[in-house]
């Protein structure tokens, strides 16, 4: 069932092209949607994920992450994966739905949308009207994960206002609490809104003179980007940038260390922070209108 204030004409009733967009990418994109939800409708839950994975990941590049249709698409994945039983990918995509969609709707819409996903958790099985050998494992053990995502929902929102007042090492483990607990949620698996948060804390970490670190979660984030969204993604190249310019930093911090010598400036100097004008461009994407939003926390939106 579609919640009241998650229809169609809610989220701008479906794909919308554009002069500027590739029509033949987007028809492709509207094709697969049209496809997951044929097959959701026929409860052939493990295709319609299928299909509505591989239309959301071109929504993201395409129409960028806090576009209505890819908010849209996202929630329809998360309620199909939650039919099919796979909660880790429910939760994933349920994150990354209620996470866009608290910048893009109003307080109603994510509140609605939050009572939808504690609903997936809670309808009857539908699957006991098949074969026992087909029937999904049971999820009268599993709880709503809603508290949790809304808690880690605010976590970054708390760490991003920690960014605003330039509080970096506050911020930085406000990030982390908010990934380990997402860890749990989905299995310790990559996510893109963990990528995400790994950008923003990637800054912090920065702030805080913690290069390596900054580099790890950096490393981190490139490598989901690279995996889920592909190469010529603007976050996939962004990391990749940030990344780059980071290890620059650390041979040159290195460097400087090593002429200082015994009496020179440490890593936590901050006349040996030099490389903090550079701060300014991490997190940066492409300009463009439907590409994905600065991740960094000096902008903290997610």
């Amino acid at each position: 069932m579609v919640p009241s204030l998650l229809t169609s004409a809610t989220f701008g009733g479906g794909f919308m092209p554009s002069k500027t967009l590739p029509s033949q990418k987007l028809e492709e994109c509207r094709d697969l949607y049209l496809q997951g939800k044929s097959e959701h409708t026929n409860k052939n839950f493990v295709d319609a994920v299928r299909l509505f994975l591989k239309a959301v990941y071109m929504q993201e590049s395409l129409l960028g992450k806090y576009h209505q249709d890819t908010i849209k698409t996202y929630w329809r994945l998360g309620r199909a994966a939650c039919m099919a039983k796979q909660d880790q990918q429910a939760v994933e995509a349920f994150h990354r739905a209620m996470r866009m969609a608290e910048i893009t709707f109003e307080d109603t819409v994510v509140k609605s949308l939050m009572n939808d996903v504690h609903s997936c958790w809670e309808e009857v099985d539908l699957t006991e009207q098949q074969p026992e050998e087909d029937r999904a494992p049971s999820r009268s053990s599993s709880p709503s994960p809603v508290q949790d995502l809304e808690k880690i929902l605010a976590l970054e929102k708390a760490a991003d206002a920690a960014c605003k007042n330039k509080n970096f090492e506050s911020a930085a483990q406000s990030y982390q609490e908010a990934l380990d607990l997402l860890a749990v949620l989905v299995g310790n698996r990559d996510t893109l809104c963990g990528a995400d948060l790994l950008v923003k804390q990637s800054t912090c970490l920065l702030r805080i003179s913690k290069i390596t670190e900054a580099s790890r979660a950096l490393s981190s984030a490139h490598e989901c980007y690279l995996r889920r969204l592909g190469g010529d993604h603007p976050a996939t190249l962004g990391a990749a940038a940030n990344l780059k310019s980071v290890q620059i930093l650390q041979q040159k911090n290195a460097l400087q260390t090593n002429d200082n010598g015994k009496n020179g400036s440490s890593n936590g100097d901050k006349k040996g922070m030099w490389w903090t004008a550079s701060l300014s461009s991490l997190g940066s994407n492409s300009n463009s209108k439907n590409s994905f939003r600065q991740e960094s926390p000096s902008s903290p939106t997610p």
